[in-house]
């Protein structure tokens, strides 16, 4: 066996080398690897995911919201939008004449806008005019510019749409309710009828009671007696 090793010694090193040099390959793309996802992750913290999309109010669900939120971990700089066609909110009243629609300074991660739009009640019979398209523009805190497209439409909460309060708000009207005419109790505004008994009071009960079992008793003895 040393003998083989020792013949074949110069083959068997040229073999180690080739090994380590596969080896040292592997490890070359794995660490091309890492980084490479290091990196997007460090993108992925760093950069602003702007959304837009209708949403009804809590309260009158007719009455949609328009909201921008930012999703992404990082801060969404000079934020523009631009719509096509242009949305009529109410009669003679456009989107885009809005200033909160002109220029978003800042977006800090996780922020949330809401702007009133208009009422699906009003906005679902038109013939057109019920969808649109925002476009937002905006760039990272590292100056890369992002550019997405939202399409909104109404027509996607036909049927959703009521004029009823949500039942939250119908429970908290409730609760509100209880506690004024607590507060008018508590304040003496209003009184609550208390009857009181007195020893006495207790005493002319207890012998009326007592008045109408002797009654009872007699009444049922007399029914038992065959001869009446």
């Amino acid at each position: 066996m040393i003998k083989f090793l020792n013949e074949n010694a110069g083959a068997f090193s040229v073999l180690f080398t080739f090994v380590v040099m596969g080896a040292t390959v592997v490890y070359a793309v794995l660490t091309w690897f890492l980084v490479r996802e290091t990196k997007k992750l460090r993108k992925v913290e760093t950069d602003p995911n702007i959304s837009i999309y209708l949403e009804p109010q809590e309260q009158w669900i007719s009455l949609m919201d328009l909201v921008i939120q930012n999703n992404g971990r990082g801060a969404a700089y000079d934020v523009r939008f631009e719509i096509s066609p242009d949305f009529e909110c109410r009669e003679g009243e456009h989107l885009s004449s809005n200033p909160f629609m002109q220029h978003v300074r800042y977006l800090a991660p996780g922020q949330k806008l809401k702007l009133f739009l208009a009422s699906a009640v009003e906005v679902l019979p038109r013939a057109t005019g019920k969808a649109f398209t925002m476009t937002a523009s905006y760039r990272s805190a590292t100056g890369q510019a992002f550019k997405e497209e939202f399409n909104l439409d109404f027509e996607h909460f036909r049927g959703m749409v009521t004029v009823a309060k949500s039942p939250l708000y119908k429970i908290a009207d409730l609760l509100e309710k209880i506690q004024r005419e607590w507060d008018h109790i508590a304040s003496g505004f209003r009184r609550i009828k208390v009857e009181v008994w007195d020893q006495a009071d207790l005493e002319k009960e207890r012998e009326e009671y007592e008045k109408q079992r002797e009654e009872f008793l007699k009444e049922q003895q007399r029914k038992a007696d065959p001869r009446h």
